[in-house]
């Protein structure tokens, strides 16, 4: 993800995340000013993009990096920034500069240390880098654009794989967060949620009827806290009970504290086995096959009176039956969670 001059919203999905002299933390006060007036630049009214602080504080969290910055964990994540003193060795002149750009970068200079400085208190590893002298121009744009460019080329040819756990909060009503599809309930007033987990649970702290769904392409069902669920057009969707909806927004003047519950959901998909290719040799009878939505580690496969024991993964493999009288394959066997599951083919 790469925003320039502006707030980066943290997000799951992504490789990485660059600001190049951003306003990355609105709870400084001359950030808040700016982010308030910036709408009027294109004719809107003041505090056109979050509402004003005083009734929409969530919304102003919930759209702040560093507020956010707990959610950067699993991603690579570089700050660029000036100082606000104008570069001539970029092009900037000092006698016919832009002021106003000046003082914005100076702005944007302490929105980026203070997201660089939450970012080392919680341990996360990330480039901050200070150009030192420079305001919110082109030429400055153009050097961070380049570097941080060429930082993406090099992370995008090695990307890190997903994590295998993961913690995440967000204050939109419905999110994304690793193959996990967050919604709220419809009732429930404008607040965060919080989550974590992995590629198979996920524990939820908010509150109302929230849905949550995940992909499982190829399968018919998948326990749901042990109970077998329907998979539909290859998308598992359940609802976790957080309790009744809290009907005041969070952080609305004198409002009580959200009233929010935690809940896991767990999921065991039923894997299956499909045979992707089957023919005679010279010996019996040669089987391919794989496992979709899981692992078989002792498949029996059946042909002819012959059988072997296989393991079965998502890539394709490939056995031989040695059998005088090939007839239909058969395979079964339990996937990691018990599951029974069987496949035949004629030879």
């Amino acid at each position: 993800m790469f925003l320039s001059g502006s707030v980066f919203c943290a997000s799951v999905g992504f490789a990485g995340v660059g600001s190049i002299s951003g306003a990355d933390d609105s709870n400084l006060p001359y950030l808040a000013a700016a982010v308030s007036a910036s709408s009027t630049f294109d004719g809107g009214d003041v505090d056109a993009i979050y509402g004003p602080r005083a009734t929409q504080e969530v919304r102003w969290h919930g759209h702040n990096p560093t507020d956010l910055a707990e959610n950067l964990r699993d991603v690579d994540v570089q700050i660029r920034t000036a100082n606000g003193i104008p570069a001539p060795e970029i092009g900037e002149n000092p006698a016919s500069a832009d002021s106003v750009s000046c003082v914005i970068e100076q702005g944007v200079y302490q929105g980026s240390m203070s997201l660089h400085d939450r970012l080392d208190a919680l341990g996360k590893a990330h480039l901050y880098k200070d150009y030192g002298s420079g305001c919110h121009t082109v030429p400055n744009f153009r050097r961070q654009t380049v570097d941080t460019l060429a930082a993406f080329e090099s992370l995008l040819a090695q990307p890190h794989p997903a994590p295998a756990t993961f913690r995440y909060m967000a204050v939109d009503p419905d999110f994304d967060i690793w193959g996990w599809h967050v919604k709220a309930d419809p009732a429930r007033a404008l607040e965060f949620m919080h989550v974590a987990g992995s590629s198979l649970r996920l524990t939820l702290t908010g509150s109302g009827r929230t849905t949550v769904s995940r992909a499982f392409p190829g399968l018919a069902s998948v326990d749901v806290d042990g109970v077998p669920t329907a998979v539909h057009d290859g998308r598992l969707t359940t609802t976790v009970d957080l309790g009744p909806p809290d009907t005041t927004q969070q952080d609305t003047a004198g409002a009580p504290a959200p009233r929010t519950t935690t809940r896991e959901v767990a999921l065991a998909p039923h894997a299956v086995i499909r045979i992707s290719r089957l023919g005679r040799v010279r010996s019996g009878i040669r089987v391919c096959a794989r496992a979709i939505g899981g692992t078989f580690s002792k498949a029996r496969i059946r042909s002819g009176g012959r059988s072997r024991i296989a393991a079965l993964g998502a890539k394709t493999r490939c056995y031989t039956l040695r059998t005088r009288r090939p007839g239909p394959v058969q395979i079964t066997g339990r996937d990691a969670f018990g599951h029974p599951a069987r496949t035949s083919r004629s030879a």
